[in-house]
């Protein structure tokens, strides 16, 4: 365990050194999103000398502590490179629709009923999408419906387009059963349906200047309803099932392949709750 310890200090220095630009970590709440330059990030030994929480850390855009892992081996995450914000977008897929392109907001309910809001027009400092009870903090989203899997995007002129931002913990870009993988919920720049992450601009990396595999036309819809679902893209091309999860106490969400397994990855005193989302009138 101590030969762990000390590699993972070691690539979290490297990390530091590699992005002298990161931003500083988040203070309490949940910030208006805008463009302004972050902080100067604190020293590595600062960050050792104070303990966080896995959640607090993942919600300020650091890596959880040092999983225990059940092989005792620490698997290296590839670091994609990334692609320019200014990068061509890609030809969407042609593909039949299947529900009616509409705009609204998103309404995010707990499995259980226990939670209700709307998917914020607010964000952590490294980018990632909130959660507010107040509809008047909801975020105004349009759902494209140009095919199975398609696109849903806001007026945001950096960033418009919704989806996923592979984690910085991730041993893989893949959301399985059984991992504890995860992927941020923020603004990326566009990519093909049907294919997996790949390197391209996200609102995460520009804050942090950290390159992440991002996915966005994942989403699909019931039109009468307006229950929307994601469908992350493995490795192997293969789609596979993406559940919402939700930290209240951060007001923060993400996708994951298995809820449970997140939560052991998260939790200390953190409740993660199952979400579901619906576009609905503005």
């Amino acid at each position: 365990m101590q030969s762990f310890v000390r590699v993972f200090a070691l690539a979290v220095l490297s990390a530091f050194l590699a992005t002298s630009t990161l931003a500083a970590p988040a203070t309490a709440g949940l910030a208006r999103r805008s463009a302004e330059t972050p902080s100067p990030a604190p020293s590595v030994a600062h960050l050792a000398r104070r303990h966080m929480s896995n959640a607090e850390r993942m919600a300020r855009g650091l890596p959880p502590n040092p999983p225990q892992r059940r092989d005792g081996r620490l698997v290296a995450r590839v670091s994609p490179t990334p692609i320019g914000a200014n990068s061509p977008a890609p030809t969407p897929q042609a593909g039949s629709a299947t529900c009616t392109p509409r705009s609204g907001i998103i309404e995010i309910t707990a499995v259980d009923g226990s939670i209700a809001g709307y998917l914020a027009n607010v964000t952590t400092q490294f980018g990632q999408y909130g959660f507010s009870s107040n509809k008047a903090d909801a975020i105004q989203v349009t759902a494209h419906c140009d095919g199975d899997r398609f696109d849903l995007t806001t007026s945001d002129p950096n960033y418009p387009y919704l989806g996923g931002i592979t984690g910085l913990q991730s041993i893989t870009a893949d959301l399985l059963p059984g991992s504890s993988n995860y992927a941020y919920f923020g603004g990326v720049t566009p990519t093909l349906p049907g294919k997996p992450a790949c390197s391209q601009d996200s609102s995460f990396t520009k804050l942090t200047n950290i390159a992440n595999t991002v996915e966005s036309s994942i989403w699909s819809m019931d039109d009468v309803t307006g229950l929307l679902t994601p469908h992350w893209v493995g490795t192997n091309g293969d789609e596979q099932t993406t559940y919402l999860a939700f930290i209240q106490d951060l007001n923060i969400l993400w996708f994951v392949g298995d809820v449970q397994e997140f939560s052991l990855k998260t939790a200390e005193s953190e409740t993660v709750v199952e979400m579901v989302m619906k576009l609905v009138s503005a």
